[in-house]
């Protein structure tokens, strides 16, 4: 990452703990959450999953702790591949986040950020919730209306049901 520009082609990604630490990953959880307040969604359901990297679990605990400042309801699906978090967020959810660096090397991580239909989410999108990190105020729910954190196991199992439903299997 160079400069003050955070998105790149397909997500944030950097070197873990240097030019992706879990401090930036909470404040793009914020950002996020304060986009998805800012768009009228009242108690957003994110979900969040991550690939293998050991750095995962470190950034999504970071991310989910800015989306639950923020108010939002956080669904963490686990290690789960990135299309399972799409199709997840597509039927459960409002928005997503997937802690991934995808072919980049080991050294690295990023994270994506999901519309509501289960697609990459707009670079429009992404371009405001630059604007809010950089800005430095994000939303923050009062302390009777932070968000809940929740766990769901079967997301590629869903997934699996999903993918047998559209598919012939006995032709």
């Amino acid at each position: 990452m160079t400069g003050n520009k955070l998105f790149g082609t397909n997500g944030v990604r950097g070197i873990v703990n240097e030019g992706m630490t879990a401090p930036m990953a909470m404040r793009l959880g914020e950002s996020f959450a304060t986009y998805l307040h800012k768009e009228g969604v009242e108690r957003a359901v994110v979900a969040i999953g991550r690939d293998t990297r050991i750095s995962g679990e470190m950034l999504g605990s970071a991310a989910i702790s800015g989306l639950l400042s923020g108010g939002c309801v956080v669904v963490d699906v686990g290690i789960v591949p990135t299309p399972t978090l799409q199709y997840h967020v597509r039927d459960h959810a409002d928005a997503g986040i997937m802690v991934t660096a995808s072919h980049n090397p080991r050294e690295y991580n990023g994270i994506k950020l999901v519309a509501g239909d289960g697609t990459e989410f707009s670079r429009e999108g992404e371009a405001e919730v630059e604007r809010i990190y950089h800005a430095g105020k994000p939303y923050r729910a009062e302390w009777n209306e932070t968000g809940d954190l929740r766990y769901d196991g079967l997301a590629v199992e869903k997934y699996i049901d999903g993918i047998l439903r559209v598919v012939d299997i006995d032709g």
